[in-house]
């Protein structure tokens, strides 16, 4: 889950936003070096990892600058909010879209074949994404300009080293 123990409202530039977010791993797990977040509200909105090592709870921060401005500063749940191009796009720049679309899923499954060939091609992905947001392989996250989806506790726990 994620959460913030700020509540909705305006913050001065400069400001230091607690973002909690919680990841629950069999084991405890160590973090090395300093792991960023992207916010999914825009290009330059990153969290800052803070503490945690050594439990199953890791927080990060966000720093508010100069020029950032939105009425979302959370964590994107993109089966409830609308799915940025952008940000899709930067997946692309990451990941094969073979990698994304969870063909496992029920979603993919009730789509047409026309459909399922489409939403394989990355000229036409996002259209069909954008309204069958299930498609997306979860749980997403990019850190440390990487993105990884589907959780591996593996994967989950070389990354928060």
């Amino acid at each position: 889950s994620v959460t913030s123990s700020k509540s909705n409202t305006s913050f001065k530039v400069d400001s230091l936003i607690p973002i909690p977010i919680q990841v629950v791993f069999s084991e405890s797990v160590y973090v090395i070096g300093t792991p960023q977040l992207n916010l999914a509200i825009g290009a330059g909105y990153k969290v800052s990892y803070t503490t945690g090592s050594g439990s199953n709870t890791l927080l990060f921060n966000y720093f508010v600058l100069a020029g950032h401005t939105s009425s979302k500063l959370d964590y994107f749940d993109y089966k409830k909010e609308v799915l940025l191009e952008d940000n899709f796009n930067y997946w692309l720049t990451k990941l094969p879209i073979e990698q994304i679309v969870n063909k496992q899923g029920t979603t993919y499954k009730k789509l047409t074949d026309s459909l399922k060939a489409a939403v394989l091609n990355p000229t036409k992905t996002f259209e069909i994404i954008k309204e069958n947001t299930s498609v997306i392989k979860r749980p997403l996250i990019e850190i440390n300009n990487k993105v990884y989806v589907g959780f591996n506790e593996t994967t989950w726990t070389e990354i928060f080293k």
